[in-house]
């Protein structure tokens, strides 16, 4: 969290490489860090933007290649599962579900992932056709920050059942939210639901510590008040990361297309 907010305002491009790097070969998922390639001022050249990104992919990688051995360890060994308790994930809900109804796990999967790339799309589109991503700005601090903390969010909520002190990268999209929410209603209304959603987490942080499952025969079973929070925590989580992840779609896309023209125009020189 703390690099990412550095590197965000930093102009001191060997020492954001550097840490860049460090933050992706601890963690991995940090690869989501190498945009701040793209979000500098203007007058850095897309080209030269896409290869300082080649060239810490290339060094990382061939640092995970020299040293596999160490690294299939440390993945082997990757910590606990949060379980039911702490998790933050698109999961959430079908682990669930399975739970109370016994259908099929991977079923679930496949449904709630195509609901939330459908509701995202949606989103965006509608969001696309009322104007609303005239007034944003790639290199402005506020989008910058949104934009990192939020591909972060959304790459771990989608490929991982986090523990869920990852939602602290949540914090990265409140300062674009408040800039925005003064002008237009979909900000005020989702700057009201983050609101809400931190005073819900205060109730529910203090429900698990709270007898949550006892036991018959050997076997785990949860209270209902406990499954009937996770599945509301699982919902909240859903919504608010397929409201982010519209607005992202529409930054993603508009570096997508920088790197698309710029590569056609090396390669229409090359020639």
């Amino acid at each position: 969290f703390c690099i990412l907010f550095f590197i965000s305002y930093s102009k001191l491009y060997y020492l954001n490489f550097a840490l860049i790097s460090f933050s992706f070969l601890g963690k991995y998922y940090p690869i989501t860090f190498s945009i701040n390639f793209f979000l500098k001022k203007r007058s850095r050249k897309i080209k030269n933007s896409l290869a300082l990104f080649l060239f810490f992919l290339i060094i990382s990688i061939s640092f995970i290649l020299i040293n596999f051995s160490h690294f299939k360890i440390s993945l082997d060994n990757s910590g606990l599962n949060p379980g039911y308790h702490y998790l933050f994930s698109v999961k959430s809900i079908p682990k669930v579900i399975k739970y109370i109804l016994n259908i099929n796990y991977i079923f679930l999967l496949v449904f709630f992932y195509s609901l939330f790339i459908y509701t995202s799309i949606k989103i965006y589109k509608f969001l696309k056709n009322k104007n609303f991503f005239d007034k944003l700005d790639l290199y402005r601090k506020e989008d910058r920050l949104f934009i990192m903390g939020t591909n972060t969010l959304v790459l771990c909520f989608l490929l991982f059942s986090n523990w869920y002190y990852r939602e602290v990268f949540l914090i990265f999209s409140i300062p674009l939210i408040i800039l925005l929410k003064e002008n237009y209603q979909f900000a005020r209304w989702l700057y009201n639901i983050l609101i809400l959603r931190y005073l819900f987490l205060f109730l529910y942080s203090h429900l698990l510590l709270q007898e949550t499952h006892y036991h018959i025969n050997g076997e785990r079973i949860f209270h209902n008040f406990f499954l009937i929070l996770v599945f509301l925590k699982g919902l909240i989580d859903f919504i608010i990361m397929a409201f982010l992840s519209s607005l992202l779609i529409n930054y993603n896309l508009i570096i997508f297309n920088q790197l698309k023209t710029s590569l056609s125009n090396f390669l229409i020189k090359k020639s």
